[in-house]
């Protein structure tokens, strides 16, 4: 897991990491930006290229979110991204069909 410290508004966001990420071209992941960031994305899901060690492009369309900002509370959940290899989706939600 990584903590988010921007998401661009875009019809391919772009996604900074506080620290090195790891990840790979064609990698998947799983994003959460609570909605106190102003832009609000729960669990979802996209197929990345990578542009350096702490930025990736997704395929996640924030263009009508409000842009991304640090929350001013001081008690907030943190925006998150993790890699989600190996793990099967429904619904933008790990697990299985209930």
């Amino acid at each position: 897991m990584h903590i988010v410290t921007d998401i661009t508004v875009s019809t391919q966001a772009i996604v900074t990491t506080e620290d090195d990420h790891d990840y790979q071209t064609n990698d998947y992941v799983l994003l959460n930006c609570p909605s106190a960031y102003g832009m609000e994305l729960n669990n979802v899901q996209s197929k990345i290229t990578v542009l350096s060690s702490t930025t990736f492009q997704t395929e996640i369309d924030t263009s009508n979110q409000l842009p991304f900002s640090l929350p001013a509370l001081e008690n907030y959940t943190q925006a998150q991204v993790s890699s989600i290899a190996g793990q099967t989706f429904y619904n933008n939600t790990p697990g299985s069909p209930s």
